[in-house]
């Protein structure tokens, strides 16, 4: 009997040892860490400047990964902080999103110049700053998004039945 050592990380399962023998497989588990997040509800933040907590993002790509990751289970706000925010942004639907579970993002300040989401795409085939792939229910107020590639500038990217978002008050600024 060989043993073959490995860590499998799904899900956060590790498994520290693989143990095989005539074609039967025992495993044994060093450590069983099932973990769990609640749905993401009400108001946070996104603010580089400050850490990540369970309020705070300081990414949208982080805010994003979040709300894929645990869904929501009531409306969900997020604050944006002044700045300029260099990410490209992808999203698919999110768990628990609907008509009344709406996913905000919106200016700070209150001004659309304040909060800038910009990406300078490569690809064609990535050719977004921001793209909805599936993803419903969102609103996004008081943002821009700019481009800043020369060929290719596609802003925004509604794709597999991307509806009922909303944009109010952004600026989309990219290149002619």
């Amino acid at each position: 009997m060989t043993p073959v050592k490995f860590i499998f990380q799904e899900a956060a399962l590790y498994a520290r040892t693989f143990l095989t023998h005539s074609g039967l497989c025992l495993l044994l588990l060093g450590l069983l860490s099932l973990q769990s997040f609640a749905q993401l509800n009400g108001s946070y933040t996104i603010n580089p400047a400050l850490p990540a907590s369970a309020t705070n993002y300081p990414s949208f790509a982080l805010a994003f990964q979040a709300l894929a990751n645990q869904g929501v289970n009531a409306s969900v706000s997020f604050e944006v902080s002044p700045g300029t925010y260099t990410e490209q942004l992808s999203i698919g639907p999110v768990s628990g999103a609907s008509q009344t579970n709406q996913i905000r993002f919106y200016s700070a300040s209150g001004n659309a110049a304040d909060v800038i989401i910009e990406y300078a795409s490569i690809l064609t085939g990535i050719n977004y700053v921001l793209q909805l792939d599936g993803a419903d229910f969102f609103v996004f107020e008081d943002l821009s998004f700019r481009a800043l590639s020369t060929s290719f500038a596609r802003l925004l990217e509604l794709d597999n039945g991307a509806d009922d978002n909303v944009f109010l008050n952004c600026r989309f600024l990219g290149q002619i």
